[in-house]
């Protein structure tokens, strides 16, 4: 597959998972695969909604959990508010 050349940053992307160890084997894919094509993951905004407030690390950073967050405009709240 031949990579983009213009491409410069994604923003707003979401993964979706039931199970803490899924999610952290996504993003871990997901950072493989941005760098490949130099593009970067910032861990600093990066973060985890779950009702259990499970722990995902990804390269040695523990993401921040919420209990909401924008997402295109909307508020995405935990539980079943929205």
């Amino acid at each position: 597959m031949e990579a983009s050349s213009h491409l410069r940053f994604a923003d707003y992307i979401v993964l979706l998972s039931s199970d803490p160890k899924d999610l952290e084997d996504m993003l871990n894919k997901l950072l493989i695969a941005l760098q490949s094509v130099d593009l970067d993951m910032n861990l600093q905004i990066t973060k985890v909604m779950s009702p259990n407030n499970i722990q995902v690390i990804i390269s040695q950073e523990t993401l921040q959990n919420v209990e909401d967050y924008a997402y295109l405009g909307y508020i995405i709240k935990n539980g079943k508010e929205n």
